[in-house]
């Protein structure tokens, strides 16, 4: 599975998982409990084409792109 994930200004996380979508499934899941001390209100879902893009997974610093 690989994908990325940022933290945007407005306290928001943005994030893109690509993979078995069994895996993808499971990643969704914790979203919606977040790290211990994350305060989770909504997490909304864009299924898209597989594109096979990403072989790992990153943290993307910054706000731009």
């Amino acid at each position: 599975m690989g994908g990325w994930v940022k933290n945007l200004p407005d306290g928001t996380v943005q994030a893109l998982f690509e993979g078995e979508k069994k895996k993808v499934e499971e990643i969704i899941g914790w979203c919606h409990k977040g790290p211990t001390g994350a305060r989770v209100s909504k997490v909304d879902i864009f299924w898209e084409l597989y594109k096979g893009e990403y072989r790992q997974f990153d943290i993307r610093y910054g706000y731009d792109g």
